[in-house]
């Protein structure tokens, strides 16, 4: 897995942040049907082989909020909220793995729908 010092997002790009495989499925339907360059951020430990070129391991709160600057807006947990800069897009996308069980009922079905980046908090 890439470290967090050597690679960046890059301006404009949007950040989705969590572990490697759903994350890297989310990246690749944005991308599909937006037409945006997605990176993914990765805060668990993983492999190589559960990732995919220029993903970025986040091992702590501010390697997070220094991808957070350089992204074109950020898809996370709404725990990441307080760390992603103002006028950087947040779209909150709640996981129980990262903020238990706050915010479970307002985690999204994202199975064969369409993907709405607009309304980021």
């Amino acid at each position: 897995m890439p470290c967090a010092d050597r690679r960046n997002v890059s301006g404009g790009e949007l950040a989705v942040v969590g572990e490697s495989i759903s994350a890297g499925s989310l990246a690749r339907a944005v991308e599909a049907e937006s037409g945006r360059s997605v990176r993914v951020l990765c805060p668990l430990e993983t492999t190589g082989e559960l990732t995919a070129e220029g993903d970025i391991l986040i091992p702590d709160e501010d390697s997070a909020a220094r991808q957070f600057t350089l992204a074109g807006g950020v898809i996370a947990d709404p725990l990441y909220k307080p760390i992603c800069p103002d006028g950087v897009p947040f779209y909150s996308l709640p996981h129980e793995a990262f903020s238990g069980r706050c915010y479970r009922k307002r985690i999204p079905n994202l199975i064969n729908r369409k993907l709405k980046l607009e309304g980021a908090i």
